[in-house]
């Protein structure tokens, strides 16, 4: 089996975000509701939490399992997973995502790629603010944990609307492996080739400008 981590430990991984404007009250700030849909993320296999200081929002994969190789449906190859997450914060704030991070388990020989690719909307009372896309490839050969951050540019930042006390954060994710050789298996003993376990998205909130 491929190790499970410790949530506390992954709330860690990547790398630290530019210092954010201070808060004054940080309890204000909080996850309204969530939904999540899809292969990779079937009901009751995923978990959410949201840091101590607001900036950082993780998700935790219990079957977000693409497959690969002979006898394998091509549907197995790619799994997908579709959260809609409300955030409910002082209207005075908004925020900006800064970048994500993807972290798992990889059994991937020479032959095999996965491509991780999230897309992120930003919407408030129904309006919507553009569209953010990340992408990481992972390729073998690899057996072990991996981190992959992304980081967003300022000119492709997405930012929540200001004078709004609720922003949905939609994000889609999906993980697909191909390879470069028909006979290919993707994994030994039943196990998984790949497991995307926690995926984070990390804020940067501030003061709305008047």
């Amino acid at each position: 089996m491929f190790p499970i981590l410790p949530l506390g430990l992954l709330l860690t991984a990547g790398t630290p975000l530019a210092r954010a404007a201070a808060l004054p009250q940080l309890d204000n700030i909080t996850i309204a509701s969530i939904s999540a849909e899809g292969t990779g993320c079937p009901q009751g296999t995923i978990s959410t939490a949201l840091s101590a200081d607001r900036t950082t929002i993780t998700f935790g994969f219990d079957e977000f399992h693409p497959y690969i190789g002979p006898g394998i449906s091509p549907a197995d190859k790619t799994k997908t997973c579709n959260i809609a997450l409300t955030l409910s914060h002082p209207p005075e704030y908004g925020f900006e995502i800064v970048d994500t991070v993807y972290h798992g388990f990889a059994r991937l020989d020479a032959n095999l790629t996965a491509a991780l690719r999230s897309s992120y909307t930003v919407t408030s009372d129904g309006a919507g603010n553009g569209t953010l896309q990340t992408k990481a490839n992972i390729d073998g050969e690899l057996v072990g944990v991996f981190t992959r951050t992304e980081t967003v540019t300022e000119e492709s930042g997405l930012a929540s609307m200001c004078g709004r006390d609720k922003s949905q954060l939609q994000i889609a994710t999906r993980a697909t492996l191909t390879s470069r050789s028909s006979s290919t298996s993707g994994g030994w003993d039943d196990e998984p080739p790949f497991s995307l376990m926690v995926q984070q998205i990390r804020l940067r909130w501030s003061t709305c400008k008047e």
